[in-house]
C-alpha cells in the first residue's frame, strides 16, 4: 500500500510523547476529542499512490505507441535502441477517498478492568499531553481499559487528520445494528470538526421515532427488526467510490458466518476498492481470563445474561472463539481483503501502522 519511504512517521521531540498512543493514558480521558486531538498530532504519514494514471513528473513505465497518441511523450532514447517507438506513461498524484466504517452496536461498548500505578487526576494528564508535564506514564492510573467502541473511535479519527492533512477525502459510515448512517467524503478543515461531531455522536434517528416509521418491521413483541453487517455493507457499497480505501472497525460478533457477509465484499472489491478488516477485540474476550463464578450480561439483547464458572466453558469457548475468528481471517484472505487484529491493549499508532503497511 505504501513503499518503505513513505511510511507512516512517528515524529516526536521527545519519546515520552509516544505514551499518548498508549491505551492506559488514554483510558483515563474522559474527552473522546481530547483523545483524537492528541492522537492526530503525534502522527503524520508519507504520501501514498493512486492507480490512476496520467501526466506528472512521476516516470512509471513504457507502453507501446499508436497513432492518435501526443508524440510528445515518445521515448527516443528507446527508439534509437530498438527501433520501434515506445511513449512514457506517468503515475498523476490523485486525491484518495477513505472511508471508514465503525460499529457502534451494542457488543463495541465492551472494557475489561484492570488497575495500573499510582493514581492521578485528569487535569495532570492533559497537561502532560500538551508537554506540561513528563513524567513516566507508568505512574498513571486507570480502573477501565478503552472499550473497543472508543479505541474504534480514536483510530478512525487519527487516520481521517491525516488523511486530511494530505488534502484526500475522508467519509464515514456508522451502524448501530439497527440503523446505518454516513457523512459524504469530503477534505478541508471544516470536514475534520464533522467528522469529530460524527465519530462522537453518529446521527442515528431518536428510538421512538425510529420505531414508528418502522412499524413494519417490528416483532410480537414489539422491538424492530435488527439490521445485520451485511445490511451496513450494502449502504457502504452504494455510497463508496471506487477504487478508494475502506477500513473496517468492529468485532465482527454480528458476522454469524463469512458467508453471511461474502455477497457484499465481493461488491465491494469488484468496484476496485481496498478494504482492511480491524477486527477489534477486548483482551477479556481473547483470552476469557476469568475465575471465579459470574454474570455474563448481554450488550446486544437487554436482559440476556447467563452466571456460570468460567472454568466449565473456558476450553469449549476459547475453541469456537477461535475457529470463528480463523475463518473471517482466512476469508479476507481468499479475497485479497486485509485482516489485523486489533488488541485494545496495543499502542494506538501500532495498530494503525499494521493497517497502513501492506
Amino acid at each position: 500500500m505504501v513503499q518503505e519511504n513513505q511510511k507512516m512517521n512517528l515524529k516526536s521531540e521527545s519519546g515520552a510523547v509516544f505514551s499518548v498512543f498508549s491505551p492506559e493514558v488514554l483510558a483515563r480521558l474522559g474527552s473522546f476529542r481530547l483523545r483524537a486531538k492528541h492522537l492526530a498530532a503525534g502522527m503524520s504519514f508519507g504520501e501514498h499512490r493512486s492507480l490512476r494514471m496520467g501526466i506528472s513528473s512521476d516516470f512509471q513505465d513504457h507502453r507501446p505507441w499508436e497513432n492518435g497518441n501526443d508524440p510528445k511523450f515518445i521515448d527516443w532514447r528507446v527508439f534509437l535502441r530498438t527501433g520501434k517507438l515506445f511513449q512514457r506513461s506517468f503515475r498523476e498524484e490523485t486525491n484518495t477517498a477513505f472511508y471508514f466504517l465503525v460499529d457502534f452496536s451494542g457488543s463495541m461498548n465492551y472494557g475489561g478492568k484492570e488497575i495500573v500505578g499510582d493514581g492521578e487526576s485528569e487535569e495532570r494528564i492533559s497537561h502532560y499531553f500538551a508537554g506540561a508535564e513528563k513524567d513516566s506514564a507508568a505512574s498513571i492510573s486507570r480502573e477501565k481499559r478503552l472499550t473497543k467502541l472508543e479505541y474504534a473511535q480514536c483510530i478512525a479519527a487519527v487516520m481521517a487528520r491525516l488523511a486530511l492533512e494530505q488534502r484526500d477525502l475522508v467519509g464515514l459510515t456508522a451502524t448501530n445494528g439497527f440503523q446505518t448512517v454516513s457523512l459524504r467524503p469530503s477534505t478541508g478543515e471544516g470536514h475534520w470538526k464533522e467528522i469529530l461531531d460524527f465519530l462522537e455522536v453518529p446521527p442515528f434517528s431518536r428510538w421512538d421515532d425510529f420505531a414508528c416509521s418502522e412499524k413494519k418491521k417490528k416483532s410480537e413483541v414489539g422491538f424492530t427488526k435488527p439490521q445485520n453487517f451485511s445490511a451496513a455493507l450494502n449502504e457502504l457499497a452504494a455510497s463508496c467510490p471506487k477504487r478508494g480505501k475502506i477500513f473496517l472497525m468492529s468485532d465482527f460478533f454480528d458476522v454469524e458466518t463469512w458467508e453471511s457477509i461474502l455477497p457484499q465484499l465481493k461488491v465491494l472489491r469488484a468496484q476496485k476498492n481496498e478494504l482492511i478488516f480491524f477486527h477489534i477485540l477486548d483482551r477479556d474476550e481473547i483470552e476469557f481470563p476469568f475465575e471465579s463464578l459470574h454474570q455474563f450480561i448481554s450488550l446486544e439483547n437487554t436482559g440476556h445474561c447467563l452466571t456460570v464458572s468460567p472454568a466449565t466453558i473456558r476450553e469449549e469457548y476459547l475453541k469456537n472463539f477461535h475457529q470463528w475468528m480463523n475463518s473471517i481471517k482466512e476469508g479476507c484472505r481468499t479475497l485479497g481483503i486485509g485482516w489485523r487484529l486489533a488488541d485494545t491493549r496495543v499502542p494506538i499508532h501500532q495498530t494503525i501502522l499494521s493497517g497502513i503497511d501492506s
